[in-house]
């Protein structure tokens, strides 16, 4: 980060009229060679005051002011899939489309400095070793005999808009307090990350920086695996796991602004089914039974009654499915297919069978 903050400091005079005119890429020599998540992580750390973050969202002065100083949500209630309901807070149309514009900026903030070891909400570069999903989460902890899950409570609501306007003034940024609070009124509400804006999983994973080196060094202190995906921590070993070691990472976790939910807790052994985010990883990554079951029954149901019999079966129909419903289905259908390649491999004979299937009457991309 180091050298970037260099960077910027040295072009921050000219970011102004770089930012519109498009010469700010070429006043270095080195510049054509940086990948573009260099260059906008160059551009978000050369802004200094709200008229640089302004031109950066491309928003009037105005606007930012009425946007931080009235911030407008809607809550929306979905069902979980373990039942209750998960509460979002959605932004405005206004105040979703600076979000989506600073996500853009800070993803790639974040992947200069990103620790391998954490795949959630991860944009990368797209280079084979920067991938970062739930199967890069999943793949260290294939054939462990012990693998433990924990889960961090209330995780996007427990983070509030003081240690977002601290990171923003930490040395990652190096943000005046102006510029820093007014970057932590635009992606918080009521004084805390909502869970439903855009920049909510990027700024958690800042927040978790020091949470993640601590949580790494005591897994590599112990010869343990370890992984995050948001929420979602993940470790394994060939030796079960001592009860001060559960002990010694909770106390690590509540010394950093967190805490578990206990209901979450497992330790999964090999001669049972384990799985991390949904993957099964005993002996090789695949995907859950019920997963596969289901898609090969959409796709036989396909093969043999067509895409309206099998989009009223899938969906519960009672009526002809119009266009959209089908259309749905079939994308549906693509992505389950596409996501056993994904886990499997692209030469596994079960996601090659299905999708040969499939392409006898669509096309899977």
């Amino acid at each position: 980060m180091i050298e970037y903050q260099k960077i910027a400091n040295h072009y921050r005079d000219s970011f102004r009229r770089g930012l519109h005119s498009g010469a700010f890429f070429v006043y270095n020599s080195r510049w054509r060679y940086f990948h573009r998540s260099e260059k906008l992580t160059v551009l978000f750390l050369s802004i200094r005051t709200s008229v640089d973050l302004c031109l950066l969202v491309k928003i009037a002065p105005e606007v930012l002011t009425r946007v931080i100083n009235s911030p407008q949500y809607k809550e929306l209630l979905i069902p979980k899939k373990r039942g209750g309901k998960r509460k979002l807070e959605v932004p405005e149309y206004l105040l979703m489309c600076i979000q989506k514009r600073l996500n853009k900026y800070l993803q790639s903030v974040y992947l200069q400095i990103r620790p391998t070891f954490v795949h959630g909400f991860v944009l990368t570069n797209g280079a084979s070793e920067n991938k970062a999903n739930i199967v890069s989460n999943a793949l260290p902890h294939v054939g462990k005999k012990y693998v433990m899950n924990l889960d961090l409570e209330d995780f996007f609501p427990s983070i509030n808009a003081k240690t977002i306007r601290g990171m923003f003034l930490s040395d990652i940024f190096n943000f005046d307090h102006h510029l820093s609070t007014c970057l932590a009124l635009l992606t918080t509400i009521d004084g805390h990350l909502p869970q439903g804006a855009s920049t909510s999983p990027v700024l958690s994973n800042f927040v978790c920086l020091e949470l993640d080196k601590a949580l790494h060094l005591f897994a590599f202190l112990n010869q343990i695996e370890y992984t995050r995906y948001a929420d979602d921590l993940t470790f394994s070993a060939d030796f079960p796991f001592e009860e001060d070691w559960v002990i010694g990472l909770k106390k690590i976790i509540e010394q950093h602004g967190f805490r578990l939910n206990d209901q979450k807790f497992r330790i999964q052994i090999s001669n049972r089914k384990q799985s991390v985010t949904g993957i099964t990883v005993n002996k090789r990554l695949n995907v859950d039974r019920k997963f596969y079951k289901r898609t090969r029954a959409m796709l036989n149901d396909l093969k043999r009654n067509g895409v309206e019999s099998a989009t009223i079966k899938h969906f519960g129909l009672t009526t002809e499915p119009n266009q959209k419903q089908c259309r749905f289905f079939i994308k549906r259908l693509e992505g389950f297919i596409a996501f056993i390649g994904q886990v499997r491999g692209a030469d596994d004979p079960i996601y090659n069978r299905m999708k040969s299937v499939f392409n006898a009457q669509f096309k899977l991309e």
